[in-house]
């Protein structure tokens, strides 16, 4: 009975590779019936549950379609009105900057200006009468010493004097006249220009004529002399200038003042009787 159960039992069971049977299993193979651990199947389950419930989420919004577009109206309107706020504010901030550096760049550049004031030439003249007042052949004539003097700290380049006597009333706009003669000695590319070192003086002749026919037929009138310095901080540089003006009149020897016209009919006129008074009209009174 034994032996008969034998074979039967061999039977029944599988044989491994070493002919032995065996019921033993690999511990990376599940039992029969048995789920996989958890570890492996997380990946799986976290994938349909997210897949579920974006499909939920859809479906949602998809029924709520008029709430969120309210929603979302809402929300742009809010934020609009606060940007708007915000931008305001930044304006009103950036306008308050742009004036506070508008104030420091005047103030840096009038410290600039200042500074520069200092370190350059500044050309000061001062006329007299040289001779006495004539009457050649068309014109009355008179010599008009100058002296040129550097009152500043650098070199005066391409210094250059002139000016013109003209009567009173001819032409009738002195500033324009002068401005003219200003901006022909800025052009001309003198050859009497001199170098004017700081504190030098130099001495200038020049000639002042008036045309009879500018004088007409008055015999007494008072004489104006107009004039303009020009010089430079370097030679290539820009033009500084310097304008003056002056009358010529009789002077009476009353107090020594200067108060009266010059009477033609009595031309020649020593230079002892009259004098250069400087011109009330500040614009003929320039320097840069």
């Amino acid at each position: 009975m034994n032996g008969a159960d034998e074979p039967r039992n061999a039977a029944s069971q599988p044989e491994n590779e070493g002919g032995r049977a065996s019921d033993q299993r690999g511990p990376e193979s599940p039992k029969h019936g048995e789920k996989p651990s958890g570890d492996k199947q997380a990946p799986k389950h976290i994938w349909l549950e997210f897949i579920s419930r974006l499909g939920r989420a859809v479906r949602w919004l998809d029924s709520h379609d008029g709430l969120l577009t309210a929603i979302a109206t809402v929300v742009i309107a809010i934020f609009t009105v606060v940007l708007a706020i915000y931008a305001g504010g930044q304006g009103s901030i950036s306008g308050k900057q742009t004036t506070i550096l508008d104030q420091q760049k005047n103030i840096m550049q009038g410290q600039l200006n200042e500074l520069q004031s200092e370190q350059r030439p500044w050309v000061y003249v001062t006329p007299e009468i040289a001779s006495d007042l004539t009457n050649p052949p068309g014109v009355y004539f008179v010599w008009m010493n100058f002296k040129l003097k550097n009152v500043g700290r650098l070199p005066a380049f391409a210094t250059t004097i002139r000016m013109q006597l003209i009567p009173l009333g001819n032409p009738t706009d002195y500033v324009a006249f002068q401005k003219q003669i200003c901006t022909q000695t800025a052009q001309e590319n003198s050859s009497d220009s001199i170098v004017l070192f700081p504190g030098q003086e130099f001495p200038k002749q020049l000639a002042g004529s008036v045309g009879v026919e500018q004088v007409g037929t008055r015999t007494s009138l008072i004489f104006y002399l107009l004039g303009c310095v020009d010089y430079r901080l370097r030679p290539d540089g820009r033009h500084h200038q310097t304008w003056f003006g002056y009358s010529l009149v009789e002077n009476t020897g009353e107090a020594n003042e200067a108060c009266c016209n010059v009477n033609l009919l009595q031309v020649p006129i020593p230079r002892d009787k009259m004098r250069l008074a400087p011109l009330t009209l500040h614009e003929v009174w320039y320097a840069d």
